[in-house]
């Protein structure tokens, strides 16, 4: 199958050598519509091939310029989210979107409808310790007018078990995310599962792109939010079908706090989402998730809106500590 990306650029191979074109990094940009400096800035970070050096020009192949422009456009800097602009047009996209009801992929959310996407929204009941989350996504996609599916999937949860959150026997613990214990909330491969699921249905809705809201904050705890798991997975979703189908993780090298800037310029209702893994009638202020958003709006300069318990400490006792909780 041809590749959609050779139908959409007239940039064209700068040289051949030994009978393969090669695109050097001019052209590159000029196809990814970024500078060359950003380029280099990606390459020195690992993010895009290395590409090969021939009489002081840094050239690719077809292949590794096709990773180049994929990774620009899920980069999009305006909003956050990808619009595959690969030809410089901003184009409306199908959607799925998997939605758990939390801050991060609400924020997602209302930056798809933003630049215009059809959204199809999926939350998945893995047997999770804090349904509650679920309740917030029905309640916001219904505000939005939101195609919303929840796949039941609480079968699984003895077979993720072993986690704080799909087994009763763990506790939750309280604390920052770069602390050890933190791995204590790891369910295993849920990241993938969900990926899997969405990616079936995107194709049945005749969808371009799965999307998820994996990001930077993440990946000292997470293994399946990594920059490194979301390109496998996006390659992955393009070899399980004769469709072409992408994963969008726009905010995959972004901070929480860049999040919460974001969804607080496009207006979205953070008291309405919910984060609080313990998944009480608050939150709970004190577990990783909740820890997380407070430092999150803090940091962002956001007042936040959230309603949490009457143990949890105060934003000032927290930063006093290091964002760090006291037992």
């Amino acid at each position: 199958m041809k590749s959609k990306l050779r139908k959409k650029t007239q940039v064209q191979p700068a040289l051949q050598l030994e009978g393969v074109p090669y695109y050097d990094l001019q052209g590159l940009a000029e196809w990814a519509g970024v500078s060359r400096q950003t380029l280099w800035q990606w390459r020195s970070r690992g993010n895009i091939p290395l590409g090969r050096k021939h009489r002081n020009r840094l050239l690719f192949t077809q292949d590794e310029a096709e990773l180049v422009v994929r990774h620009a456009a899920r980069l999009e800097p305006s909003t956050g989210s990808s619009a595959l602009r690969y030809d410089g047009v901003r184009r409306r996209r199908r959607v799925v979107l998997i939605y758990s009801g939390g801050l991060d992929s609400t924020v997602l959310l209302y930056s798809l409808l933003a630049d215009g996407h059809e959204v199809f929204a999926l939350s998945i009941d893995y047997g999770q310790r804090h349904k509650r989350e679920l309740e917030s996504a029905r309640n916001i996609c219904s505000a939005l007018g939101v195609v919303h599916e929840v796949a039941d999937c609480s079968g699984l949860q003895r077979l993720l078990a072993g986690s704080s959150l799909t087994s009763a026997s763990v506790a939750v613990p309280d604390g920052h995310y770069a602390e050890e214990n933190m791995k204590q909330t790891i369910v295993p491969n849920r990241n993938m599962i969900m990926l899997s699921m969405a990616g079936g249905w995107a194709l049945s809705q005749k969808c371009e792109a799965v999307a998820y809201a994996a990001h930077g904050g993440d990946h000292a705890i997470y293994p399946d939010c990594r920059h490194e798991f979301t390109e496998a997975v996006d390659k992955a979703l393009r070899l399980a079908d004769w469709e072409e189908l992408y994963l969008w993780s726009p905010f995959v090298n972004r901070s929480k706090a860049d999040i919460v800037r974001l969804g607080s310029d496009l207006g979205v209702p953070f008291e309405r989402t919910w984060s609080c893994y313990k998944g009480g009638r608050l939150h709970c202020g004190r577990c990783g998730t909740c820890v997380e958003r407070r430092e999150a709006f803090h940091l962002a300069g956001v007042k936040d809106p959230t309603k949490y318990a009457s143990s949890a400490p105060s934003v000032q006792e927290m930063v006093a500590h290091n964002w760090r909780i006291s037992a």
